[in-house]
């Protein structure tokens, strides 16, 4: 595993590397309206220089954040996933011909739906609810307390691991198991019928049995709750670690990547240990690249590197990539003492 961290705007960053070349994108922009990063302007494709999350409009802040995932396109491989934690801001600007003083941007929409025009394919809105959200003052509104996390793909037949992220079942009653698992593809949809021993079969699960075993887990749903989360010396807006764990397990494999292809190997269906790759170039995987566009405290990294993934990072402010090579380095060294015997997969910051 090695991690990469790089100075500089992610729009020009981008086009110093080659096409395909990571497999996931996990990442927080700054939104809209909030707050100044400090750093020097970026020059967008429209003429404008502006920092990302200070543009005049919401238009503007939604067509900037459309030229940056244009970007991805191009070095994302073919079935790649970008994972988007994206929020919202109140609008207290300029004279706009629809939003008013104190409506809700609904940035995160726009965005996906700008996203979605221009080729993407929008899989999933996740909801990130923050159990420990910060208080607010206001008394005309709910305090907000959620964000949302896109999911998108480039193109059909992207890389999902949903084994990799699976729940526990919320309740051991064997009733609810019954009903929960009738039907249920992922354990063959049938029931065992209680005539067959003899006994009586009451209502539509009554007696039955279910055929498959719902001990496994179920599907991961779409809210996840994640109570907000510091990193000492990080900027002020971290996503927390355990947010981000089910991006990293879900789109991008355990086992790796083809290094020629860039295919990812592929989990044998309903099997922690066995896989298969996903190519016929018969060559051995290596770890598959995570890149985040907007790395701050390299929150993402720490997760990628934890999970046997590389990283590819990019941030506007060295300070915040110093803080990030601190935190990956540590991490590194913690990860070489625990398994001394896997030093040469790890090959430091590059």
């Amino acid at each position: 595993m090695k991690y990469t961290l790089e100075t500089g705007d992610a729009l020009t960053l981008m086009r110093s590397h080659d096409d395909e070349s990571v497999h996931s994108v996990i990442c927080s922009p700054p939104y809209f309206g909030l707050r100044d990063y400090g750093h020097d302007p970026t020059e967008w494709p429209d003429g404008k220089m502006a920092c990302l999350g200070q543009e005049d409009t919401p238009e503007e802040y939604v067509q900037h954040m459309v030229d940056i995932f244009r970007g991805i396109r191009k070095i994302l491989h073919d079935e790649g996933t970008v994972w988007l934690n994206i929020g919202d801001s109140y609008y207290k600007g300029k004279k706009h011909p629809q939003l008013k003083a104190g409506d809700i941007c609904l940035i995160p929409h726009r965005v996906a739906l700008a996203l979605q025009a221009d080729g993407w394919i929008v899989r999933q809105d996740i909801v990130w609810h923050k159990p420990n959200a910060m208080p607010e003052s206001v008394k005309d509104r709910p305090t907000l307390a959620h964000e949302y996390i896109f999911m998108l793909a480039k193109r059909k037949g992207y890389y999902y691991d949903s084994w990799a992220i699976k729940e526990p079942w919320k309740t051991t009653s064997d009733f609810d198991l019954k009903r929960a698992m009738f039907g249920h593809k992922e354990y063959d949809g049938k029931m065992a019928d209680a005539k067959e021993e003899g006994r009586k079969q009451e209502g539509r699960f009554g007696e039955s049995k279910v055929a498959g075993d719902p001990r496994n887990g179920r599907n991961k749903r779409s809210v996840w709750s994640a109570t907000r989360q510091n990193y000492a010396g990080a900027h002020f807006a971290v996503y927390p670690t355990w947010l981000i764990e089910p991006c990293v397990k879900a789109g991008t494999s355990e086992r790796g990547a083809c290094p020629s292809c860039g295919k990812q190997w592929r989990r044998v269906e309903k099997s922690d240990t066995d896989w298969k790759p996903g190519c016929a170039c018969g060559e051995k995987p290596i770890p598959s690249v995570i890149l985040d566009p907007f790395s701050g405290s390299a929150t993402t990294g720490y997760v990628a590197l934890s999970h046997g993934r590389d990283y590819l990072g990019f941030d506007t402010q060295p300070d915040y990539n110093e803080i990030g090579e601190d935190r990956l380095s540590k991490l590194v060294s913690e990860l070489k003492h625990k398994a001394p015997s896997l030093d040469g997969f790890f090959s430091g910051a590059i």
